[in-house]
């Protein structure tokens, strides 16, 4: 009877003393500057973004520029999986690590029969297990665009078909800065 009475007064009183505990809580706003460090050692641009639209939405009262990277820029290498067609270009294409290259876009066309795929591995990073992949259905073309960029470090990063052979046509195009 007295744990009843006990649950019953704790039940009571407990309400009362978690809201006034919840009321004496205060969150205090501090303003102060935040240090922002660029990687490459270049001046930051920051500046404030005034309304936006139609509804003219408030903007911010600074912003950091990021810098995004076009779908072009220059060719980093070109598969084909039909090891039939040309000895010269082959069915994997190893990307050397260098962290001032990016890669920032991959361009794939279909076979006629069946879906593409396309493997991409660092080795250095995750050893013989893919880091991303990539099908095109038969008959498509895909362009995968990798804005922000995909930096070729620490590792080398190898793009694969996933089965190459005489009568595959899926190709693909690496393209980057």
């Amino acid at each position: 009877m007295a744990a009843a009475v006990l649950v019953l007064m704790v039940g009571i009183l407990a309400p009362p003393a978690v809201n006034a505990a919840a009321k004496a809580i205060k969150v205090k706003v501090v303003k102060k500057p935040v240090k922002v460090v660029d990687t490459t050692g270049s001046a930051i641009d920051s500046q404030a973004i005034p309304p936006l639209g139609t509804t003219q939405a408030p903007g911010s009262s600074g912003a950091l520029a990021v810098r995004t990277y076009a779908g072009g820029g220059g060719l980093l290498g070109l598969g084909d999986c039909n090891t039939g067609t040309d000895p010269s270009i082959g069915a994997s294409v190893n990307i050397a690590a260098n962290p001032e290259r990016k890669v920032t876009a991959l361009l794939m066309t279909g076979d006629d029969a069946s879906p593409g795929v396309i493997i991409i591995q660092a080795p250095a990073v995750t050893g013989p297990y893919p880091v991303l992949q990539f099908t095109v259905e038969p008959g498509e073309e895909v362009f995968i665009g990798l804005g922000n960029g995909l930096t070729i470090t620490p590792s080398d990063l190898v793009f694969t078909c996933a089965n190459p052979g005489a009568g595959n046509d899926t190709k693909f195009v690496i393209l980057g800065q």
